[in-house]
């Protein structure tokens, strides 16, 4: 399944008035300029333009805009974010004004024209949250709910979801061991035995369960179809305590939802904390490239003809695909995108055997590190064929693709990398993926890092 670029587009559409916003600015404060200092040096306009666009991509690198993804936002959040932009904005664009002397620049002008872009930032981005909220209202980019079990809770939920129609949420109806009344608004879909064929042959993007502990086998099972089929699921408290291993709870509106598990990567500061680590260490990697991109490039092309690099398609975070860069390693062959590497394949060069067991042919990756498809730590990206064999054989699989995939991770270093012959291999190395998702710290990160250049030196006998 492959999501929709939907987020995307509106972020591109975001991001477009971002710059807009800067280049007007620029030009309002030299027609209109703030105190008799307020004149930026006019000799030097054009590089103050160039530079304050220069300056502002560094926000791009960071996961702020994410408020169009979200149906229920506070003022308070836009106000947070659009003041971490400004600030990153601000940050960068000193440390370009020092670094290409523009020191004489005027204290008013600089104070005046971030204080400035704040306030309008803030102004863009709520008007762009208010119009896909009229867009939402008028029926378009609705998520399909359903509701299970016929509790207080799980009705004041689904009016809470639908009684606001900017929401974007449209409530298909209820699950339940019989029909309350034919006078309640929601409709009735069955009993909870009719759940799994309804989900199968309708588009539902969120679940949300309000059954009691007497269910709880039946839970168990919906989570595990949910989680294998990219339907969202969610625990709503009966009034009797339903406890989950790993659950988080989430608000919607005024009541408390469950979150099957705990995702310390969906924290904005864990985010931007990963995000920066992952551009500060790929482009260290890509500067150093002469080192190691020269002499692999050589000896790859004198190892068997073809080209440098192999480029396939994977699967990423959230079912997308995006092509993954390697070395080749391998006899260009028909089967390279269909059948993975054996210990003595064949169709392995020598140079190629070599590094693949230290890892080398991988570092091209750190260009989709630097691009935003990968992350340095996190689950290793499968071939498309592979994810769809393992989504219908391995339990919870697909949750592995809830976050960037990784260059090296939780599993490779615990042994699970390389071959894999048999089907509970796959299931160790997803349990080891899963742990990471739901226990990810930096410190982690750095470990993962350190134990995985070790491999360099000491390969797995277990990669090939």
């Amino acid at each position: 399944m492959i999501k929709k670029g939907y987020g995307k587009f509106i972020n591109k559409l975001v991001v477009l008035g971002e710059f807009f916003i800067i280049n007007i600015l620029f030009f309002l404060l030299l027609i209109f300029p703030l105190g008799e200092d307020g004149n930026i040096i006019f000799n030097k306009k054009e590089e103050l333009l160039i530079l304050l666009n220069l300056s502002y991509l560094p926000t791009l690198f960071f996961q702020l805009r994410k408020f169009h993804e979200k149906r229920i936002i506070s003022v308070l959040s836009i106000l947070i974010n659009s003041f971490k932009v400004s600030a990153i904005f601000f940050i960068s664009s000193i440390l370009m004004f020092v670094f290409f002397d523009f020191a004489d620049l005027s204290k008013n002008y600089i104070i005046g024209y971030f204080v400035l872009y704040y306030f309008v930032l803030t102004g863009w981005w709520m008007l762009t949250v208010a119009l896909l909220r009229l867009y939402r209202k008028k029926g378009k980019n609705f998520k399909n709910v359903v509701i299970v079990g016929n509790s207080k809770n799980a009705f004041s939920l689904a009016l809470e979801l639908s009684s606001v129609k900017s929401y974007g949420y449209r409530v298909l109806g209820y699950f339940a061991k019989e029909r309350l009344s034919d006078k309640n608004e929601f409709s009735f879909l069955g009993s909870e035995s009719e759940i799994v064929p309804f989900l199968k042959s309708h588009k539902v993007d969120e679940l949300y369960c309000c059954l009691n502990d007497e269910y709880s086998d039946k839970i168990n099972k919906l989570i595990e179809y949910c989680e294998n089929h990219f339907v969202r699921f969610f625990l709503i408290p009966p009034g009797e305590k339903t406890v989950l291993k790993n659950m988080k709870i989430d608000m919607v509106g005024s009541l408390p939802v469950l979150a099957t598990r705990k995702e310390p990567l969906n924290n904005s500061l864990s985010k931007i904390i990963k995000r920066s680590f992952d551009i500060i260490f790929s482009i260290i990697v890509i500067l150093l490239s002469p080192l190691w991109l020269i002499p692999i490039s050589i000896a790859v092309k004198l190892s068997s003809r073809g080209p440098v690099f192999f480029k396939q398609e994977r699967t990423g975070i959230d079912g997308r695909n995006f092509y993954c860069y390697k070395f080749r390693s391998m006899y260009v062959n028909d089967l390279a995108d269909v059948l993975p590497a054996t210990k003595d394949d064949p169709r392995k060069t020598k140079i190629g055997d070599f590094l693949r067991k230290t890892s080398l042919d991988e570092l091209p990756q750190f260009f989709n590190v630097l691009k935003g498809d990968m992350s340095v730590v996190g689950p290793r990206p499968h071939m498309i064929k592979q994810t769809e064999a393992y989504a219908d054989v391995i339990n919870k699989y697909r949750v592995r693709l809830y976050i960037k995939p990784g260059i090296t991770g939780w599993a490779q270093i615990n042994g699970y990398r390389g071959e894999t012959k048999e089907k509970w291999q796959m299931e160790k190395r997803v349990e080891y993926d899963l742990w990471y998702l739901e226990n990810w710290s930096f410190p982690l990160d750095m470990k993962i890092i350190l134990k995985t250049s070790g491999l360099i030196f000491h390969p797995d006998s277990n990669v090939v």
